[in-house]
């Protein structure tokens, strides 16, 4: 299995996993023999692959015949959110509290279009107010997190095992892996930094972002930090799919 390499192919895998070598032989490996991009610790990403998203299949084991119990937009928030919870390792607090945050900043994003959104339905033919789609499943094609994230890198280590840089979370938009660290006072291995500068070279592929650990609940920090990058999924979907989308709605 060949590493991550510019204009190619990124691989990576994420979710609660200690041993991302042994998770990248199992993980990727299946998800190459399905014929899939994303799976529920894995992803494949060709740098003109349609953004990984809410609504993207695979990450989350729920059938669209469900979708009957799922009768409001705060029971599909609480299933998206348990799903990514059980993708945060033991004693990640601050990874759980950027999740937290993240869904509090698309709510704030939503809720600051919803005009905008209205009209979008009102100009496709669709009522603005108490129709099929609400301006809030814009919600669902919002970037994917991918949590605790270990990028597969083009370079071996010296014993011939699989070098990986890892990021406390990572997004696809559909033209760049948007790659968060959490900033702390604790200084990064060697290793680690060389890992994550191979993985920052591969600009404009991949995009580096710091958020401060301290601050990871604050909203003017996200907002400041993450929402130029991240705000962009209400433009990108001319109508919502919901929590639901077909594989073949490239947005």
């Amino acid at each position: 299995m060949t590493g991550s390499r510019r204009g190619e192919r990124l691989a990576l895998v994420y979710g609660a996993i200690r041993d991302p070598a042994a998770a990248a032989r199992h993980a990727l490996a299946d998800l190459y023999r399905s014929g899939l991009t994303l799976g529920p610790s894995a992803a494949s990403i060709e740098p003109a692959q349609p953004a990984l998203r809410l609504n993207s299949q695979g990450w989350l084991s729920l059938q669209p015949q469900r979708a009957g119990e799922l009768a409001t937009h705060a029971d599909r928030i609480r299933m998206c959110k348990a799903g990514l919870a059980g993708s945060v390792p033991l004693f990640a607090g601050p990874l759980q509290i950027f999740l937290d945050s993240y869904f509090d900043f698309l709510e704030r994003s939503i809720e600051s279009r919803r005009e905008a959104l209205e009209a979008k339905l009102t100009t496709a033919g669709l009522p603005a107010r108490g129709g099929i789609l609400d301006y809030r499943d814009w919600t669902y094609s919002a970037f994917l997190p991918l949590p605790n994230a270990y990028v597969l890198l083009e370079s071996e280590k010296t014993d011939g095992s699989q070098s990986f840089a890892r990021v406390d979370c990572a997004f696809w938009t559909g033209k760049t892996l948007l790659a968060v660290l959490f900033e702390t006072r604790s200084m990064p291995l060697p290793s680690e930094q060389r890992a994550i500068e191979q993985l920052a070279a591969m600009a404009p592929l991949v995009e580096i972002l710091h958020v401060p650990a301290a601050a990871l609940d604050d909203p003017n920090v996200l907002d400041a930090r993450l929402g130029q990058q991240l705000s962009a999924f209400t433009d990108q979907a001319a109508l919502p799919y919901g929590v639901f989308r077909l594989q073949e709605a490239r947005i």
